[in-house]
């Protein structure tokens, strides 16, 4: 693993075959998930398609593509997830290269006073950390799990890093060539889910207007903008053309936008009021995430206040984060958290701050090792956490709610939800059940 083009390649290609391997390995047990009925029938491309809006076409197509290739449809999802969980895990990489490595990476890593020697002795370390990032990224429950079934948040975590890796460059290098990768990047993610318009065009946003204002706000970064809004809109029309003439014409497809919002306000703090709307969203937002972060949640708060206590330009990371993280949290938050996959656009963020937070409490020779064992400990979560029989309402809780985002819930096909035994998903009766836990309304 060395610090030059050719150690940089090899890490690349390491992380992408451990997440190839880890993901085939479970694909003879892939499983449906609470939306594989849909994407299935969503195969035959007529107007019968009713993958939940906003359509999610190109993941579709994705999967029809394997199908033609001889994979039925759970298997051809299946492989859907494991080529965007491999792009995942190289744009994470990347990404992570460039914060603990690159430009944006701490000054301590390379100060001026170091040697020639201890300059590339620091930068093959922080390249080994940034691959055990990407590793413990992929390793993650939540991820290795989301990147198997037939569900398509797994796009979350190949697509903003993708934005957040060509955006940082934009900002340094202030170039064309950065401008159209970076707004590619954007505007073929929302073919695959169009919702990656609002998840990841304020990323695209931010990039450009922090590359304008570090070129002293001249001329050439208003066409910036121009130049990345017409590719953008041209990838848009793509999947909006598609879609719409799938379902019979623009009209349709806007009703049926229009219903999924409404469906989703009845969750959200409107309906459910700020108490018991912020509560039970936000609950279930943690909860996801510590199963999917677990000990990187700490590292990461401690890596965020670190480097934004010692960095320069602190005000560029912070409205880059917001613009990364904060489309998702009002979402999850305020309008809808009814499912695991949102804590995705999100994640891959938590993972590098962890790193930084464990290069700050450890060093750069100890954070290697450091990021190595949490990419082991996830690992070990996945593979060997056990299902437990649902006798009661708190054990279909717990596997809902963690346990099930397992290799074991793969390969015990745990598709039930809670809905199928008759239990009530409100936050009151989830503290009452772990408190004092009652017989299962009714068996699946």
């Amino acid at each position: 693993m060395g610090s030059g083009i050719r150690g940089r390649r090899l890490n690349l290609i390491g992380v992408v075959l451990f997440t190839l391997a880890t993901r085939l390995a479970y694909l003879p047990n892939a499983v449906m998930g609470f939306d594989g009925p849909e994407y299935i029938n969503a195969l035959k491309l007529d107007q019968s398609f009713n993958v939940p809006p906003p359509g999610n076409i190109g993941y579709v197509l994705l999967g029809k593509l394997f199908t033609l290739l001889g994979a039925d449809p759970i298997l051809a999802y299946g492989l859907t997830g494991t080529l965007i969980s491999c792009i995942a895990a190289a744009y994470i990489y990347m990404f992570a290269s460039l914060v603990l490595v690159g430009p944006f990476s701490e000054p301590a890593l390379s100060s001026k006073r170091n040697t020639t020697h201890s300059s590339e002795h620091h930068s093959t370390q922080s390249q080994t950390i940034a691959l055990f990032t990407a590793i413990a990224t992929m390793a993650s429950p939540m991820v290795w799990y989301h990147g198997v079934i037939m569900q398509s948040y797994i796009v979350w975590m190949a697509a903003l890093p993708a934005i957040g890796y060509y955006g940082l460059r934009l900002i340094n290098e202030r170039s064309w060539k950065m401008m159209i990768a970076a707004s590619l990047a954007t505007g073929l993610s929302t073919i695959l889910r169009p919702d990656l318009v609002i998840f990841g065009g304020p990323l695209l946003g931010a990039a450009l207007l922090l590359a304008w204002q570090r070129s002293g706000w001249a001329r050439k970064g208003l066409t910036w903008f121009v130049g990345a809004a017409a590719i953008c809109a041209a990838c848009c029309t793509v999947w909006f053309a598609i879609t719409s003439h799938l379902l019979g014409g623009p009209a349709n497809y806007l009703a049926a936008v229009h219903g999924k919002n409404e469906w989703h306000e009845h969750f959200g703090v409107g309906a459910k009021g700020p108490i018991e709307g912020l509560a039970r969203n936000g609950v279930k937002y943690l909860t996801f995430m510590l199963w999917g972060a677990n000990i990187a949640l700490p590292l990461a708060v401690i890596g965020v206040l670190l480097t934004l206590r010692r960095a320069d330009r602190r005000w560029h990371r912070v409205l880059f984060a917001a613009a990364w993280v904060g489309p998702s949290l009002y979402f999850s938050w305020i309008i809808f958290m009814g499912n695991a996959g949102l804590i995705f656009p999100a994640l891959p963020l938590v993972f590098v701050a962890a790193a930084a937070g464990t290069i700050a409490l450890l060093g750069s020779s100890r954070a290697v090792w450091g990021m190595g064992a949490l990419a082991a400990i996830n690992s070990l979560i996945f593979v060997l956490t056990p299902l437990r029989y649902p006798h009661d309402q708190r054990q279909a809780l717990l596997n809902h709610m963690f346990l099930g985002y397992s290799g074991g819930g793969i390969r015990q096909i745990y598709i039930y939800q809670l809905e199928d035994f008759g239990i009530d998903r409100s936050l009151h009766n989830t503290m009452k059940q772990f408190m004092n836990p009652e017989s299962l309304p009714k068996q699946p």
